[in-house]
């Protein structure tokens, strides 16, 4: 039992600083958001984010008494950032009124976006060479002039000057029929 008080103590000590630096904190964020210049409104709101919320409150209070407050190397450094940074998004938003957005002109803008032609999903064409490899798969030139070896190993009679359709498959396969039969192989482009 006499432990317990030790134990609520701190609880209780440590709830009323977190309400203190919540109150600071708003604080700090309605002062930030009044500042006018944009440049130095985010260097406001980057304090803030820092742990060094003592040293806002501080300059705060020195700049009601009519004291500057003393600015440190890094401070300088964040504020020469904050105003660069102010600089370029300042440049960004001059820039995105002058141009249209990327790939689009002000006359389609607001209407759908243009359908891109449609994809070959199959070829036809005439066999104008038929060889085969070492390991017995088939290497087929067609009369367009592209070349395509066999990928697996099913059974397919084919000859010169047949006809053929070459049609594509899911994930980037590639499949050889011809009229009269009900089987297809796969294949890939060699040429």
């Amino acid at each position: 039992m006499k432990k317990l008080p030790a134990l609520i103590l701190p609880v209780v000590l440590w709830l009323g600083s977190v309400r203190t630096y919540a109150d600071n904190l708003l604080q700090a964020l309605a002062s930030c958001k009044a500042i006018d210049n944009d440049s130095r409104r985010l260097a406001c709101f980057d304090a803030i984010q820092s742990p060094a919320l003592e040293r806002l409150t501080v300059s705060k209070n020195n700049q009601r008494t009519g004291q500057k407050p003393a600015v440190t190397g890094r401070e300088k450094a964040s504020d020469k950032q904050a105003a660069n940074i102010s600089e370029q998004a300042r440049f960004r938003r001059e820039e995105g009124k002058q141009t249209p957005p990327r790939g689009q002109a002000p006359a389609d803008f607001g209407l759908p976006p243009k359908t891109v032609e449609e994809e070959i999903d199959e070829i036809t064409a005439t066999i104008s060479q038929l060889s085969e490899t070492a390991r017995g798969k088939l290497l087929i030139t067609l009369d367009n002039g592209t070349q395509w070896q066999q990928k697996d190993s099913q059974p397919m009679q084919l000859d010169i000057g047949m006809e053929v359709t070459i049609e594509s498959g899911f994930l980037g396969a590639f499949f050889l029929s011809h009229d009269g039969v009900n089987r297809r192989i796969k294949v890939k482009r060699i040429r």
